[in-house]
């Protein structure tokens, strides 16, 4: 049996010290991050080939409602600020079996549509619980 260059032996010592510490390291439980804070979901509506489903929805205030492309096309629901107190709308339409949520934190009226189609449309009403 050849005896290693002492300079080898180090590197080996070195580079099993590493691997033990990585190995304990990769076993001590990691801190959990907490999640974001999303509003939680009040009212889903689908998006179907005839329209939105259901056409109005009521939530309370700090929920989200989410839309569902359950159509084969591509749809891209929007309000404007000239018809609600801000306007919303997906950055991208929403594909078929996406999902897009908004959040509604204030109090109102929310009226939307399909961009580039007369036929869909709904409205959003946040109002509190009695």
């Amino acid at each position: 049996m050849k005896i290693l260059p002492f300079a080898l032996n180090a590197l080996i010592a070195a580079v099993c010290t590493i691997l033990v510490i990585a190995v304990i390291a990769l076993r001590v439980p990691q801190k959990a991050t907490a999640p974001e804070q999303v509003p939680p979901i009040s009212h889903t509506i689908e998006i179907r080939p005839t329209g939105f489903f259901p056409v109005d929805a009521v939530v309370p205030p700090d929920s989200s409602v989410c839309w569902v492309n359950t159509d084969t096309l591509a749809h891209y629901p929007e309000s404007g600020p000239s018809v609600s107190p801000f306007g919303f709308h997906p950055d991208d339409p929403i594909q078929p079996g996406a999902v897009w949520c908004f959040p509604f934190t204030s109090i109102g009226t929310w009226s939307y549509g399909e961009r580039g189609e007369d036929g869909f449309q709904g409205t959003i009403t946040v109002k509190e619980s009695r």
